[in-house]
């Protein structure tokens, strides 16, 4: 069966340690490899993708992948092992779309998506696509076209969320559906799959102690390779290191952004994921508008000012960040 690896981080971030683990699962998938990533362009977060339809394992490049550097905030990868469509490049993982988030001001993401698990005929019988077209003949790209026409021009996150979750709980019916999805702000992950689970470790500081790959004898001091304020997720349809990794409830979306997992959606709507002493704060602080550092746990308002969610106004306040403001009044509103 395929693979996938994701990590979502509150800043670019390289996967060497954890790739390297990763990367040997190629050995059983040997149908392609391939990693997507964000760089920015102008200001712009656009996608970019290197991918091959060879095993990781026999590729000099996914095997020295570190000599390229890539540093994102959001990565997803993937190694192949093909069930429908003929080993080529088109139909190796992930894939990308440009998809509009406002058609009256022609916003627009570059969505990086992939799958693991297979789909029935049924589910190309029961739907159609116009706008967004499959490349190649894989199922998993087929479901990635049928998504984006789904998702084009809604703006606000609440409706984007829950109508991702729909889709997701639609797909998952013709077969299993394990997929990792991102626009460069958010990482969606959905679990659905008879054999392969997923699975998602933190990497928040106080950064201590070794790390050691679960499939070969390396091992690293986390101190070393981390900044102490960078705080990372990771996702993975296996257990790629000796850490506490956390299976995800199957058929929920789980929604992650600036490397903690914010959000999960299912039949009863929003749950907030992250600790409730800071909802308190967020909500706090969303009620008033500013509020000064003096007034609040400092801990706390350092591990929400370094997530993103808050910003430092003229040395003495806080207030909600702009490019967060949505996403708190969710977490805020159910509580």
């Amino acid at each position: 069966m395929c693979e996938l690896f994701g990590a979502c981080a509150n800043r670019d971030v390289n996967i060497e340690f954890t790739w390297r683990g990763f990367v040997r699962r190629g050995s059983r998938n040997r149908d392609g490899w391939g990693i997507g990533w964000y760089v920015k362009v102008n200001g712009k977060s656009v996608a970019s993708v290197i991918k091959q339809p060879i095993p990781s394992v026999e590729s000099s490049l996914a095997m020295n992948i570190s000599k390229i550097d890539i540093r994102s905030n959001i990565i997803i990868s993937h190694v192949r092992y093909a069930t429908k469509g003929d080993t080529c490049y088109i139909n190796t993982h992930p894939f990308v779309r440009k998809i509009v988030r406002s058609f009256n001001t022609e916003r627009w993401d570059e969505w990086i998506f992939a799958h693991n698990g297979g789909l029935s005929e049924e589910f190309r019988r029961r739907t159609s696509l116009s706008k967004f077209k499959p490349i190649g003949d894989t199922d998993s790209e087929y479901a990635f076209c049928y998504i984006a026409e789904s998702i084009e021009g809604i703006y606000r996150i609440r409706d984007l969320f829950l109508r991702l979750y729909e889709l997701a709980d639609e797909i998952k019916d013709f077969g299993n559906f394990n997929i990792l999805l991102s626009n460069s702000r958010y990482l969606f992950v959905y679990s659905k799959h008879s054999v392969n689970s997923m699975y998602y470790v933190r990497r928040h500081p106080p950064h201590n102690g070794h790390v050691r790959l679960a499939d070969e004898d390396f091992s690293v001091d986390l101190g070393n390779i981390k900044a102490p304020d960078e705080y990372a997720c990771l996702i993975s349809t296996k257990k790629l290191t000796d850490e506490r990794w956390i299976k995800f409830y199957s058929k929920k979306l789980y929604i992650f952004r600036d490397g903690e997992l914010v959000l999960r959606v299912d039949n009863s709507g929003f749950k907030p994921m992250i600790p409730r002493e800071y909802l308190d704060v967020l909500a706090n602080i969303r009620e008033n508008g500013l509020l000064e550092l003096s007034e609040l746990d400092k801990p706390i308002v350092e591990r929400l000012i370094n997530l993103k969610y808050l910003k430092i106004i003229s040395g003495r306040f806080v207030s909600i960040s702009e490019n967060k403001r949505a996403l708190v009044d969710i977490l805020c509103h159910n509580i």
